[in-house]
């Protein structure tokens, strides 16, 4: 009976997995990806404006990820790309202070502090 179960629960996920469609980042490669979900009610609007205010005080856990306020937006970015929404109708800020602030750095100045290119 186990081994019945645990067939069933492999056959599930596979199946499961594969009509979802592959995490992916469109818009921003760097930041994290979004999924669309297969037979979702489509309540993305591509017409509406989407504005967002992201605060930045956090630094990254390593000098060569994003920010984590800048992979919120790059995710969200992603999110509307994938649903096909102009990334022109995306107007979001970013406000950079706190241990986030080297984020900012021009490329140069960033690899001198941490010795690495900066990627936000």
């Amino acid at each position: 009976m186990k081994i019945l179960f645990c067939f069933l629960l492999v056959t599930f996920l596979i199946s499961a997995t594969s009509t979802a469609q592959v995490n992916n980042a469109p818009a921003i490669p760097e930041a994290d990806g979004s999924t669309v979900i297969p037979r979702r009610k489509d309540q993305s609007d591509r017409k509406r404006i989407y504005r967002a205010i992201y605060d930045a005080t956090k630094a990254a856990k390593d000098a060569s990820q994003l920010v984590p306020a800048l992979n919120m937006a790059g995710s969200e970015l992603n999110a509307l790309a994938v649903c096909s929404i102009p990334l022109a109708h995306a107007k979001f800020v970013v406000f950079f202070h706190g241990a986030a602030i080297n984020a900012i750095l021009d490329d140069a100045h960033y690899k001198e502090k941490f010795g690495v290119s900066n990627p936000n």
